[in-house]
C-alpha cells in the first residue's frame, strides 16, 4: 500500500501544484483586468472633458454669432430710424399737416415693429 499511497500522494501534489499555478493565473488576471478598468475610465473621464470642452466652444460660438445678428438688427433699426427723422423734417418744412401725418405713421410703425419682434 505505501506505492499506491505514494502514487496518491504525488498525484495529490501534482494537482495542488496546478491549483496554486491556477490561482495566481486567477490572481493575474484579476489585477490585469482592474488596470484595463481603471484605463477605461480614465479615458471616459478624459473623452467627457473634452466634448465639454467643445461644447462651451460651440456656446461661446453661438453666443457670438447671436450678438452678432443683434448688433446688425440693432443698426437697421438705427438706420430706419434715421430715414424716418430726415422725412419728417423734410415734411415739416412748411407742410405742417403733412408732417404730423409723417410723425403718425413712423409712430405706428415702430409700435407694429416693437410688438412684432
Amino acid at each position: 500500500m505505501t506505492q499506491e499511497n505514494a502514487m496518491v500522494r504525488n498525484h495529490l501534489e501534482g494537482i495542488r501544484s496546478k491549483e496554486s499555478e491556477a490561482k495566481k493565473l486567477i490572481l493575474d488576471a484579476r489585477a490585469r483586468a482592474g488596470r484595463i478598468v481603471e484605463e477605461a475610465r480614465e479615458e471616459g473621464e478624459k473623452l467627457l472633458e473634452e466634448r465639454q470642452i467643445e461644447g462651451v466652444e460651440l456656446r461661446k460660438t453661438m453666443v457670438a454669432g447671436a450678438g452678432d445678428a443683434a448688433k446688425a438688427r440693432i443698426e437697421e433699426l438705427r438706420e430706419d430710424g434715421r430715414r424716418s427723422l430726415e422725412r419728417i423734417e423734410a415734411s415739416a418744412s412748411g407742410r405742417r399737416p403733412e408732417a404730423i401725418e409723417t410723425i403718425m405713421e413712423a409712430f405706428r410703425g415702430g409700435l407694429r415693429n416693437a410688438g412684432g419682434r
